[in-house]
């Protein structure tokens, strides 16, 4: 004979209540129309956004310059926006996360001289890249996902008096976001900073960057 059944099994399985199943879509759909929060870690102020391939690069016996930035046409943007992106380095070399150490050429995203323009973006010698600050790319389509439409690089200081700026507009205008070695994890101190390593996403095109590494600059 089975044993008898108690209250709480005989109990019928509920389902979510109505208005928690609505709030659980509501949160999905606004994930996928504004783009997947950064990942753990990331700062919420890093470049683009971080979807695709990650790859942490990092200088080889040297620090990061600068970068060479592909303009070009995304869909769904009103404006030119970042699809490429190569970074630079003092030593003219990059160790690339899962690729190895080589020449500093590597290029992440779609640098397609057909559809993209190169413009560099330099610190001056002897100088590394201290802070960057950029902006969203104008979209044509509501909460659309966020790249890069200019930056603004700071060298050897965050507050250098004289930064190096690439818009897709052609001219200088606000940067409201901001990524700085002071930020990092084992930021060095002092004030004069210089970036040794980055993190890159992209997918065909490039999509995110932040900085991951900085040292000490004394100069």
């Amino acid at each position: 004979m089975a044993p008898p059944r108690t209250a709480a099994a005989r109990a019928p399985q509920r389902s979510p209540p109505r208005a928690l199943l609505l709030l659980w879509l509501g949160a999905a759909l606004a994930g996928v129309a504004g783009g997947a929060a950064p990942p753990q870690g990331v700062p919420t102020q890093a470049m683009g956004f971080h979807e695709g391939a990650r790859r942490l690069v990092r200088c080889d016996g040297g620090f990061v310059t600068g970068f060479d930035v592909h303009l070009g046409r995304a869909v769904g943007f009103a404006e030119l926006s970042v699809q490429a992106l190569r970074v630079k380095c003092s030593s003219g070399r990059l160790d690339v996360e899962f690729e190895g150490t080589g020449p500093d050429t590597r290029v992440f995203g779609n640098p397609d001289p057909g559809t993209t323009s190169s413009k560099p973006v330099d610190c001056p010698r002897g100088q590394g890249v201290a802070a960057i600050e950029w902006r969203r790319a104008n979209s044509a389509e509501k909460d659309h996902t966020a790249r890069v439409g200019g930056l603004r690089l700071h060298c050897s200081s965050e507050r250098s008096a004289a930064p190096v700026v690439l818009d897709a507009s052609g001219q200088e205008t606000v940067y409201p976001l901001a990524l700085k070695c002071s930020e990092t994890v084992n930021a060095p101190r002092g004030e004069h900073f210089r970036a040794v390593a980055v993190e890159v996403w992209y997918e065909q095109l490039f999509s995110g960057l932040h900085l991951a590494a900085c040292q000490a600059d004394a100069d």
